[in-house]
């Protein structure tokens, strides 16, 4: 039996479960959320946290540096899930 289907109207009066297709929506932008929010730690967290590792000395500007390659590496991602959550 066919659970997705065009209409949810299809399944009334018959005893049949509801469409999937919307629940398996609903889930993937949650997922797609919670990635997201973890993809925005990482981004502010992770060059602090390297830089703690590194010796007192090392200059402001690579802190900087290190900052904007991990966004731009957390944006791609972003826009990676986003491309692959997006329901067709």
């Amino acid at each position: 039996m066919d659970f997705i289907s065009s209409s949810p109207l299809e399944h009334q009066g018959t005893g049949c479960p509801p469409t999937r297709r919307r629940d398996v929506m609903w889930s993937s932008v949650f997922i797609s959320a919670y990635v997201l929010s973890l993809g925005y730690l990482l981004r502010i967290y992770a060059p602090a946290a390297y830089m703690l590792t590194q010796p007192p000395d090392v200059p402001r500007n690579q802190y900087q540096t290190l900052h904007k390659e991990f966004a731009i590496v957390t944006r791609e991602s972003h826009y990676l899930l986003l491309i692959c959550h997006y329901p067709i």
